[in-house]
């Protein structure tokens, strides 16, 4: 493995009713992870890396992704008390790319709404299943009309809001960016369009 342990690894039908959610998160880790069906954990390893015990119920534990150095799909193992390391069968964990912006088009728009902003960054991503939530100030985009177009772009429409500067956040499981004072300028001019001067 990537921390240089050796790892006997058992897989069991016992846990083909366990359960992973979410089951995607950035590479940095820090994601709280639920598994179900599961009890008495003393260990859990996410890509060999120990992952860190928050919370247990009878047959749930939270535990917090581990960072890693590379995206993609991860194994997840389990050691309850008296047993081996266990392989969950058919449940990964899926390591993504943080979410970073880098710029935003147009960075004016009406005070009324409806113009369409492009984000443009990494780890917009919808593997959990969830499309990432745009919110300008205290008021979300549509989510209905917000388009994740790749890992790299997102559209979305901006709702109505008061003129001047609005801050913009962007949520996706558990993840968050801020950009304060100034992500977005609302105008009462429908046509005045500039680039973002400073990336997030």
């Amino acid at each position: 493995t990537s921390s240089g342990m050796i790892i006997q690894r058992k897989s069991s039908d016992t846990f083909r009713k366990s359960g992973l959610t979410p089951s995607c998160g950035p590479t940095r880790g820090g994601t709280l992870v639920t598994i179900s069906g599961v009890r008495d954990v003393r260990e859990i390893l996410i890509a060999g890396r120990t992952a860190a015990l928050y919370a247990s119920t009878e047959l749930s534990v939270v535990a917090s992704s581990p960072t890693t150095d590379s995206e993609g799909l991860a194994a997840v193992d389990v050691r309850m008390a008296g047993s081996a390391l266990i392989t969950l069968p058919d449940l990964n964990f899926e390591y993504v790319a943080p979410m970073s912006v880098s710029l935003i088009q147009p960075t004016h728009a009406s005070s009324k709404g409806g113009a369409i902003i492009t984000l443009i960054g990494t780890g917009f991503t919808t593997t959990c299943g969830l499309v990432p939530v745009v919110s300008f100030g205290s008021n979300h985009g549509n989510l209905r009309t917000t388009a994740v177009i790749s890992s790299t772009m997102m559209r979305v429409q901006a709702p109505p809001n008061t003129p001047g500067s609005t801050d913009l956040t962007i949520s996706n499981e558990g993840q968050e960016i801020h950009k304060q004072d100034g992500g977005i300028r609302r105008s009462r001019s429908e046509e005045h369009t500039s680039e973002l001067q400073s990336p997030l």
